[in-house]
C-alpha cells in the first residue's frame, strides 16, 4: 500500500481492492441505467478534452476522488490523457485476465507502463478495484478505497497533483474493473543567467 518514487524500480504501488462477491453472471442491465460504460461524445466543434472523453463512470469516479479531496481542503486533481490511457489499459488488462494486477499484459510495472507512455515522474501510484452488483461501480469504489489506509492515503497525498482513471465492464461476468493513477511529474528547473 504504498505509493513509488521514480527509483522505486519494479516495486508496486497502491493496493488492490476486492469487491466482487457475485456469484451468477447478472443480466445485462437495462437501457438508460448508465452500464455498461459508453465513451462520451465530445460537444460538436469543441476541442477534445480527457474529461469529455470518459465514460460515465470514468466521470463519476473522477468528479468523486475531486469531491473527496475537497471536502479535505485538498487540491484537485488535474486529469490526464496519458494517465487516462494508462488506466484504462490496466482496466482491459485486468478484464482480460479476470483478475485484480498491478501486472501489465506485458509483466511490466506501474513504474514501466509509465515509461513507455513517456509519463516522466517523481512519484506514481496506483490504486485497482473490481466490483459487479452495485448501481454506481464508481461510488462503490471509491467508498472502499476510502475505507482502506492505504488507498485512501494515496487518494489524499496533497502532493499528487494528477490523475488518470480507467473503467471496463466486463461481460458476461457484470464485473467492473477500475483503476486510477496518481502522479506529480518532474518539472523542468528555471533556467538561471
Amino acid at each position: 500500500m504504498r505509493d513509488r518514487p521514480r527509483a522505486a524500480g519494479l516495486a508496486w504501488a497502491g493496493a488492490v481492492a476486492f469487491l466482487c462477491g457475485c456469484a451468477a453472471a447478472p443480466q445485462p442491465p437495462p437501457a438508460g441505467s448508465g452500464a455498461p460504460p459508453a465513451p462520451l461524445a465530445a460537444r460538436p466543434g469543441a476541442a477534445d478534452s480527457a474529461l469529455e472523453q470518459l465514460s460515465a463512470f470514468e466521470r463519476a469516479l473522477f468528479l468523486g476522488l475531486n469531491r473527496i479531496r475537497r471536502e479535505r481542503s485538498l487540491p484537485a486533481l488535474t486529469l490526464r490523457a496519458d494517465l487516462v490511457a494508462m488506466a484504462r489499459a490496466q482496466s482491459r488488462h485486468m478484464s482480460r485476465q479476470g483478475r485484480l494486477t498491478h501486472t501489465g499484459s506485458d509483466a511490466d510495472s506501474l513504474e514501466d507502463r509509465a515509461a513507455a507512455a513517456s509519463v516522466n515522474y517523481l512519484k506514481i501510484a496506483e490504486n485497482i478495484a473490481r466490483n459487479c452488483g452495485y448501481a454506481d461501480p464508481a461510488d462503490r469504489a471509491l467508498r472502499t478505497w476510502m475505507a482502506s489506509r492505504g488507498h485512501r492515503e494515496i487518494m489524499l497525498r496533497p502532493r499528487y497533483d494528477e490523475t488518470g482513471v480507467g473503467v471496463v465492464f466486463s461481460w458476461p461476468s457484470g464485473t467492473y474493473y477500475l483503476t486510477q493513477v496518481f502522479c506529480l511529474r518532474k518539472r523542468p528547473r528555471p533556467m538561471t543567467p
